[in-house]
């Protein structure tokens, strides 16, 4: 009997640890919160069209010390508004690869039906800018959270 009140005791006690143990998400809030929700993988991709050159741009962010780390950009080619002091990573007749590497506490992205914003999270996308209003803010970055509140915020795809 004493062991199984031992074995319960200590089940309760990882299973508290499990749930009250902060871990950091990348998190989502839309300007107007109708919008809240966590991404609980550490790398993403923000992909929309470019406003005046019509083309598509991919940047790739990593969680790092508390901060998300644009790594590289992926476009079509230099035009309107794209950075030419950037390191090309790899070319083809398709994308430029540019390598970024740099930190940034957060994010304000305005997402709108014409941009197409999408986020990518490993093999999933999720279409954004189809589930908000147009133009809304969406606020992106890392926060720690314990699981049970995660959850509570739900996961993004």
């Amino acid at each position: 009997m004493a062991r199984m009140i031992s074995a319960a005791l200590a089940a309760l006690l990882l299973l508290s640890v499990y749930l009250l143990w902060p871990n950091t998400y990348v998190a989502l809030q839309s300007q107007d919160q109708q919008l809240q929700c966590v991404i609980s993988t550490p790398q993403l991709s923000l992909i929309w069209r470019h406003s005046v050159e019509k083309t598509l741009w991919q940047e790739n962010y990593q969680v790092r010390q508390q901060q998300l780390y644009l790594d590289s950009t992926i476009i079509q080619g230099f035009g309107a508004g794209i950075p030419s002091d950037l390191p090309i990573q790899q070319q083809d007749q398709h994308s430029i690869h540019l390598q970024v590497q740099r930190f940034l506490p957060e994010l304000n992205w305005v997402v709108s039906r014409h941009m197409q914003g999408q986020i990518q999270v490993a093999d999933q996308i999720w279409p954004i800018a189809e589930q908000v209003s147009d133009y809304q803010i969406i606020h992106i970055r890392p926060r720690r959270f314990m699981r049970w509140q995660a959850w509570q915020q739900g996961e993004c795809l």
